[in-house]
């Protein structure tokens, strides 16, 4: 860039110097021409112009470069600051993504006008409900669906169906969202962030002083790491000791907040009479929380092909069996393997033994040629279910129920 400026502002006096040398020289005549001398006054007039040109060309260049100097200077220090600035101490806020929220919020969005959004909040947590009023005039109670691990509260098998079919009949149902159990905890952010380089900034030095400014960056690097994994072991010593100290809260205690907010609910709607239908692993959260809040609230329960969850810390079922002092548990099981015929077997000798009143079982044949009949075979089956167990054996408790029984035994041949 100098050397072009140099040749810019010697322009001019190159010129003016080949002009006065012309003019020594004697005047040839020929005819050709381009060899014919210009006027003085022309001359003159012609260095006269381009001058201011050259000058103001040179001067334009020479700011160019300044500019271009002080912007990279600007922009190293720039660097420097934001490395500087991006210190522990001042961390960027961390956005945690929450994959249930997400589902939960699409889920919402794709319900049909029939179904009614309800936001389950306790003091913790909220969740997703999908409430469906009862279809007729009269109402026969309320149910709570408690979907299976993996599954969602409109999940299309057993789930949806189970809360469409029963709202048609008389029943108003309400899909819990259950939380993921122990999720996995988000680890925390450790890593530092690392210098900014000084390198290649265009300066000539001398290679002797950059060896030893080398090996002196290079020591100070060592020794930088090596202190910062220190903090980081220790830092990640401090996080494991506060993880270890601090008690994780037991999955039943979250899962009995949502299932009192969701009850809450249907007594709020006035509906009295109460029943949870757990399905797969559902099925043994729903006896968990039956065997809390059984003292308190009249809830009955119906499982269906109850399953052992895969949580280490999750009940187990056959525990749970012994403390289902509930005025009805229905137990529904698919014939379709030995291995589930065999869970059964065992459930019912655990009711018997510990002479449950109101513990029955009862065998469902799948029918696998056509799942979609299947579903719908299995939700008219599980609503003449409750009309046998539930509705009609609570009438019968009640003092015309009693009368009625009585005129129809006396009816009855030889009464």
């Amino acid at each position: 860039m100098a050397v072009a400026t140099l040749e810019i502002i010697m322009a001019p006096i190159v010129l003016s110097e080949h002009l006065n040398t012309t003019r020594k020289q004697p005047v040839q005549t020929t005819d050709n021409p381009s060899n014919r001398r210009w006027p003085t006054g022309l001359r003159k007039l012609i260095c006269a112009t381009l001058f201011p040109y050259c000058a103001l060309a040179s001067f334009t260049a020479l700011a160019e470069e300044n500019n271009d100097s002080a912007g990279m200077t600007e922009m190293s220090d720039t660097m420097q600051t934001d490395g500087m600035s991006d210190t522990p101490t001042s961390s960027a806020p961390r956005s945690i993504p929450n994959p249930a929220a997400q589902r939960a919020a699409a889920l919402a969005q794709e319900q049909s006008p029939e179904t009614e959004i309800i936001w389950l909040e306790t003091d913790k947590e909220t969740q997703l409900g999908l409430f469906m009023p009862s279809g007729i005039t009269e109402s026969y109670g309320g149910i709570i669906l408690f979907h299976g691990s993996m599954a969602t509260p409109d999940w299309p098998d057993i789930i949806r169906p189970l809360r469409l079919s029963l709202s048609d009949q008389g029943w108003a149902t309400l899909s819990v969202a259950l939380p993921d159990p122990n999720p996995a905890p988000v680890p925390e952010r450790n890593m530092q962030p690392s210098a900014p380089s000084n390198s290649g900034d265009g300066t000539d030095t001398d290679p002797a002083a950059d060896a030893e400014l080398t090996d002196a960056t290079e020591t100070e690097a060592s020794e930088a790491a090596m202190t910062e994994s220190a903090m980081q072991d220790e830092t990640m010593a401090n996080s494991m000791a506060k993880e270890e100290s601090t008690p994780k809260e037991p999955y039943i205690d979250q899962l009995t907040r949502i299932a009192i907010a969701a009850s809450t609910q249907l007594t709020d709607r006035e509906q009295n009479r109460q029943i949870i239908i757990g399905v797969g692993t559902g099925a043994v959260w729903a006896a968990a929380y039956i065997a809390y809040a059984q003292d308190d609230q009249n809830i009955r329960l119906l499982m269906i092909d109850p399953r052992q969850p895969e949580d280490p810390e999750a009940p187990q079922l056959s525990e749970l069996i012994p403390l289902l002092d509930s005025e009805t548990v229905l137990d529904l099981y698919f014939e379709n393997s030995e291995l589930s015929k065999a869970q059964a077997r065992q459930r019912l000798r655990l009711s018997k033994r510990s002479k449950l009143p109101d513990y029955r079982q009862i065998k469902i044949n799948q029918r696998p040629d056509d799942s979609k009949r299947e579903q719908q075979w299995l939700a008219k089956k599980v609503r003449g279910i409750l009309k046998t167990n539930i509705i009609d054996a609570d009438f019968a408790r009640t003092t015309e129920g009693r009368l009625e029984a009585e005129k129809a035994m006396q009816l009855m041949p030889g009464g």
